[in-house]
């Protein structure tokens, strides 16, 4: 509360001390995590030194309750009341200075947790259980309403959820992040008791889930992780008077963070203590909150993958097989064209050695002509299996590769020395696609 607003309430308190009639309206706050504040009021207070209190205070001249315990909550703690809802209305009473006092009871929900307070004020603060809350308020004296306000507000929490959340479960991403080891970040939650947990929280309106997650990441443990796949989402339904009996879907991500380990820094939902674990590691862990269920649902992943690389890698194997036996298959044809080729050169060289022994009277004859076909029937039978003749002519340039030759006409060398020609085919070559069964016999020049 600032001074001007000291200076105001203590007028206006002078200013009561002689009305016949005061109202007060406080409230039984929760936080997200369905724990409730209480104040302890400074030693100097005069009303309740000491004690504990809820957050409120006098309702301002043209000011409903309602909006007096919004006021008073930011005023007090600096927290913003996102929701309210009435309790039943205490007795009126009188107050020390003889006036009667009409006091008004709310529940209200903030998301926030960071408190602020006047030190003048208030002295401490704490979030508690309700059942923590009610165990720790006296049923006496100055703190014996606020005990009341606390059993009623836990009691309508429990019984009417919706009017917070809508009958509807709560979208929340979680995040299992992994470092450059694979190992995994887990840290002690200050709303989980210290337990073990993961990360995450609620998806904002119009914010997409991807974007969610590394929000999350960012701002509970100061790190940029990247999204490596989805996992299941899971169920998470709370018992009645712990974390107000909600229920929570959880869309679970797998994340990697590529920095160093001892970079993360965590924001005050954390205690600070963390580790980076093994799967095996984490079954030590005093573990909280949906963090055993996404662990489980990773050992899951971990089991499809294992078992879908391990299809994969069966298909990658049959499927290198059939390339084997393709190429087995096709040097086994291969192989056998070329044994009937060797086997058949022969039959041709004497087709071709016959027909360049035929008379030249004879060469029209009916018989000589076919022989001629059946030289070619033989020809292109062949070469619809890949065989063709050696390109070998007068005049080409001779290749060792391709060529043979028997004799050279020049007096310049050897044939095998560049530039020789071919200066008859003395034999023709045949090749098998660019293999060459038998090289041209021929004469150079």
């Amino acid at each position: 509360m600032t001074k001007h607003q000291d200076a105001k309430h203590d007028d206006e308190s002078a200013a009561n001390s002689d009305a016949l009639f005061r109202i007060t309206a406080k409230a039984v706050l929760f936080g997200p995590d369905g724990r409730v504040l209480l104040l302890t009021r400074a030693k100097g207070d005069k009303r309740g030194p000491g004690k504990r209190d809820l957050p409120g205070g006098h309702v301002d001249p043209g000011e409903t309750p309602e909006e007096t315990v919004r006021r008073e909550v930011l005023e007090e703690t600096g927290l913003t009341v996102t929701d309210t809802a009435p309790l039943p209305t205490f007795a009126v009473f009188k107050g020390d200075d003889g006036s009667s006092v009409q006091k008004f009871r709310f529940v209200a929900f903030t998301e926030d947790t960071e408190v602020k307070t006047d030190p003048a004020e208030h002295s401490a603060h704490e979030w508690l259980t309700p059942d923590e809350a009610i165990a720790k308020l006296s049923d006496k004296g100055y703190e014996a309403d606020k005990r009341d306000a606390v059993i009623m507000a836990k009691e309508y929490v429990e019984s009417k959820t919706v009017a917070r959340y809508g009958n509807v479960p709560e979208t929340i991403v979680g995040s299992l992040i992994l470092n450059r080891e694979g190992k995994v970040l887990l840290a002690k939650g200050v709303k989980w008791d210290s337990k073990y947990v993961i990360f995450g929280g609620h998806v904002d309106f119009g914010e997409t889930v991807e974007n969610a997650v590394k929000r999350e990441a960012r701002e509970e443990a100061g790190i940029e992780v990247t999204i490596i796949d989805q996992l299941r989402f899971s169920d998470y339904i709370t018992d009645k008077g712990h974390y107000t009996g909600r229920h929570m879907v959880f869309l679970d991500f797998l994340c990697r963070y590529e920095g160093e380990d001892d970079d993360v820094k965590f924001n005050d939902e954390y205690t600070g203590e963390y580790g980076w674990y093994t799967l095996s590691e984490t079954e030590q862990l005093d573990l909280g909150g949906g963090t055993p269920l996404i662990l489980e649902n990773y050992r899951a992943y971990l089991a499809e993958h294992e078992a879908l690389n391990g299809w994969k890698r069966c298909l990658a194997d049959f499927d290198n097989y059939k390339k084997r036996q393709e190429a087995s298959q096709k040097e086994m044809g291969q192989y056998l064209v070329e044994r009937l080729l060797n086997d058949l050169i022969p039959v041709l060289d004497n087709f071709h050695a016959a027909a360049s022994h035929v008379p030249e009277e004879s060469k029209d004859s009916p018989w000589v002509v076919g022989i001629g076909y059946i030289e070619k029937q033989l020809e292109d039978t062949l070469a619809q299996h890949g065989v063709t003749a050696v390109d070998a002519k007068e005049g080409d340039p001779f290749d060792p590769s391709r060529h043979e030759a028997l004799s050279d006409e020049s007096e310049e060398g050897n044939a095998e020395d560049k530039g020789h020609k071919i200066a008859k085919v003395l034999q023709k070559g045949y090749q098998i696609g660019g293999k060459v069964v038998r090289a041209a016999k021929v004469s150079t020049k």
